[in-house]
């Protein structure tokens, strides 16, 4: 693809102005084009950030539907940027192109409704109650008659994630081609389209689950010959410490000696010493609830001592029943994690870290590994070409994401004049955001403006208890309608609050980043606090000590970067083109409290900061 090419697309009067009706040149994006396609053609990674408004989006897809000799990795952030990606922008653009490509998406095994797991759930030693065992027959009949086993779409807007283990399979519970099912198994048809795919669609989470999977048996997922695409690149690093870390609950194991009870019963009565085996571990278990530290190792490595030898004498008998083997798989798996976290308690100078945490009866163990950059460039540098790219990449942000010398960095401004279209409100909250009677505090300032029935607001919250609080609150205080994901999926919700006239969009998690809102007419993005992690959170507890360790400091060096990247994302939902116009407001009065709010200040796109709720009602009346 040469510069001509490029011209012949981006350009006035080329390809897109002619096809796409709200089409508008932007020198950035054609800038991101020929970067990218030069890469293309040479090899290596880049990594372009572009400003919220460049069209990244379209940017790099253009080359890759312009070209053949490639298949092409996308993997974004979300589940929800997948969709997107699908159904809207990748369309558009082959459209307007005039070329047509095989776009597939692939998500986890969670995604997906498995016949197997549901039966087992309808009848035998996994019974459900009648109630859950309605929702799950009516799952297996929309299966049977439409084909679709994508959960999102079989359960419409009424999806409850904490029936996921009723009706899908673990990697240890699938019976793959032994499964009576397999040949019109939801995941395995998904995996069939995703090889022959000219561009896949996947997650973050996915891609760190399948790197892992293909290198260990010696099969990378991608080729030496493959593109691959890491959109909202900033979070690769944290997605992939989550998939690396590996955890073990008390409780699951507890669960898990209980089904097998039941299976082993009817199929191993004739093996004495198995029962021995599974109740001596139930006894050992037990007794951990009342122990702790050195106490606790030793009583955690008898248990695993205990549960190999359980492991090995299923190894043995598994054949005789279909229940047995992915029984097997998911001690096996847990044995796995069992090791891996005495080991590394033994021997600090290992990969992880290892810390546990105790709720009562209930025992989470956790390692954390150390060396996550060093395992993302294993995976991914024998691909022939990277792109890395996000709103919110900056230089030291990328050397971290990649630890590649030699890797291109980029920065594309975008078209917005956000002194113009945008504004900072800054209300009187004179409380701190863990104050008891904050939420209410903040609803009662903001009142009058989230309460206009010709506005509407996107309400970002870190956590979903405060989701919770909120919704209550604004349901009580304004007649606006107030949407948020909750048993309906993101999707509906997010079609809901684009027909709607006015409202308020309740979110937390991936509504922060990456979703292109241009045509839902948003007023406002509402911060209700400055997105730290929360410091007593375990995992941030046992990277504060291996950031000690480095001679780091987790705050500095850690947590505020991120939290500053989380609301310049944030930031990026609220002028999508250039007629719009909107308020940023940052309810957390740290911001201009605490030393480190001219930070925050300085990493968004200048604006005037205003404290006058009328001049801000003003504003947002103003056509511009």
């Amino acid at each position: 693809m040469n510069n001509n090419d490029i011209n012949a697309i981006w350009q006035p009067g080329g390809l897109l102005s002619e096809k796409i009706s709200d089409y508008r040149f932007r020198s950035g994006q054609q800038q991101y084009a020929e970067l990218f396609a030069d890469k293309l053609s040479c090899g290596g990674q880049i990594t372009i950030e572009a400003a919220a408004g460049v069209g990244k989006t379209y940017a790099y897809l253009a080359p890759l539907f312009m070209q053949s000799k490639h298949r092409a990795v996308i993997s974004t952030a979300s589940k929800l940027l997948q969709e997107q990606l699908l159904i809207r922008d990748a369309p558009t653009l082959m459209n307007a192109l005039g070329v047509s490509k095989n776009v597939v998406t692939l998500k986890g095994r969670k995604n997906y409704f498995c016949p197997y797991v549901a039966e087992m759930h309808l009848t035998g030693a996994l019974r459900s109650s009648k109630k859950t065992q309605k929702w799950i027959q009516s799952l297996l009949l929309r299966w049977r008659s439409s084909g679709s086993g994508e959960l999102t779409r079989l359960c419409f807007k009424n999806f409850n994630e904490q029936l996921l283990p009723l009706v899908t399979a673990s990697a240890g519970e699938c019976l793959d081609q032994k499964c009576l099912h397999y040949y019109r198994c939801p995941f395995y048809q998904a995996r069939n389209k995703a090889v022959d795919a000219d561009i896949l669609i996947i997650n973050h989470h996915l891609l760190i689950c399948e790197l892992q999977a293909q290198q260990k048996a010696g099969e990378p997922l991608l080729s030496g010959d493959d593109v691959l695409v890491v959109d909202e690149a900033h979070r690769l690093v944290d997605q992939a410490e989550m998939e690396l870390s590996e955890s073990w609950h008390s409780a699951q194991c507890a669960r898990w000696l209980g089904q097998f009870e039941f299976i082993a019963k009817e199929a191993l009565a004739d093996q004495p010493e198995i029962p021995r085996y599974y109740q001596k571990a139930r006894q050992l278990l037990n007794a951990l609830a009342v122990v702790e530290g050195d106490d606790l190792l030793l009583g955690l490595k008898a248990l695993f001592v205990q549960l190999m030898k359980l492991e090995k004498a299923l190894l043995i008998v598994e054949q005789r029943d279909l229940r047995l083997k992915p029984m097997r798989r998911r001690l096996q798996r847990q044995n796995v994690m069992l090791r891996r976290w005495i080991s590394c308690r033994a021997d600090p100078e290992q990969e992880h870290y290892a810390y546990s945490e105790v709720a009562g009866s209930v025992i989470r163990l956790q390692t954390l590994p150390l060396n996550t950059l060093e395992q993302i460039n294993d995976y991914l540098d024998k691909v022939h070409c990277v792109l890395y790219t996000s709103a919110t990449l900056d230089e030291v942000c990328s050397a971290s994401t990649t630890d590649n010398e030699q890797q291109d960095f980029h920065r594309i401004e975008g078209p917005f004049d956000y002194r113009r279209q945008a504004m900072l409100y800054r209300p009187g909250i004179t409380l701190n955001p863990d104050d008891a009677g904050y939420c209410q505090h903040l609803i009662e300032q903001l009142r009058d403006l989230l309460a206009d029935n010709d506005m509407k607001f996107l309400f970002l919250v870190t956590s979903h208890a405060a989701l919770d609080v909120y919704y209550q609150l604004l349901t009580a205080t304004v007649k606006t309608k107030v949407f948020r994901p909750g048993s309906e999926n993101k999707s509906y919700i997010l079609k809901q609050f684009k027909t709607a006239l006015s409202g308020v969009l309740l979110a937390t998690a991936s509504f922060w980043e990456g979703l292109d809102l241009a045509d839902y007419d948003l007023n406002g993005v509402v911060v209700d606090r400055l997105p730290f992690d929360p410091p007593m959170q375990a995992n941030i507890l046992a990277r504060e000590k291996v950031y000690k360790a480095l001679g780091k400091n987790l705050f500095t060096d850690y947590q505020l970067p991120a939290a500053i990247l989380r609301l310049r994302q944030a930031c990026g939902r609220l002028i999508r083109k250039e007629s719009d116009r909107g308020v940023l407001v940052i309810a957390d009065p740290r911001l201009f409290t605490r030393w480190y709010g001219p930070l925050f200040i300085d990493s968004l796109p200048a604006m005037p900061i205003e404290e006058d709720i009328n001049k801000v009602c003003a504003f947002l009346c103003e056509t511009g």
